[in-house]
């Protein structure tokens, strides 16, 4: 397919215990990068917002991979909804990832959506399409340019409320 990137979307939930268990999910993702590499390709680790727990060394789960998956032969796909989910700034882990990030995930978050748990109704954050939710993708995007993602990917993981083709199209309309 001429495709130079592999990728998993997040580790397995024993990875996410303790450092022990993530160093040992590290280790073995690096080791299987150096295979990928022999073959001129990269793996890819795409982030959602759990990365961002903190774990008993006061660090959280993104800070571990970011200082110990192999800069080169390991690459980023970050998702801007789980980063901003994540409770973080999408443009600094951008840049803080500098030449690190091969493919950017894009999709958009409504800033809440009311939903029914039990009896009670709850607000909560919800994936939508490209430019009907808050996140600023202009200045995303410039940031991204600037700090060498080489490919956006339109991402509507919930079109529940209008349809994946209608989802689809509000997105390629605001793009």
């Amino acid at each position: 397919l001429g495709t130079t990137n592999v990728g998993i979307g997040g580790m397995p939930f024993d990875a996410r215990a303790n450092v022990d268990a993530l160093n040992a999910f590290i280790d073995e993702f690096n080791s299987m990068a150096a295979e990928y590499a022999k073959h001129g390709m990269k793996l890819t680790y795409h982030n959602h917002s759990f990365e961002f727990k903190k774990l008993e060394d006061g660090r959280t789960l993104f800070d571990h991979l970011v200082e110990k998956l192999d800069k080169d032969n390991v690459s980023f796909v970050l998702d801007t909804y789980w980063l901003q989910h994540g409770g973080k700034d999408i443009r600094e882990v951008i840049e803080m990832l500098a030449g690190r990030v091969d493919i950017l995930h894009i999709k958009d978050m409504e800033a809440c959506k009311d939903v029914r748990v039990g009896e009670a109704t709850v607000s909560v954050p919800y994936i939508t399409e490209i430019g009907s939710g808050n996140l600023n993708f202009k200045s995303i995007i410039k940031t991204a340019e600037a700090y060498g993602v080489k490919c956006f990917v339109v991402e509507d993981d919930r079109a529940v409320d209008v349809g994946s083709y209608e989802a689809v199209k509000r997105s390629a309309d605001y793009i």
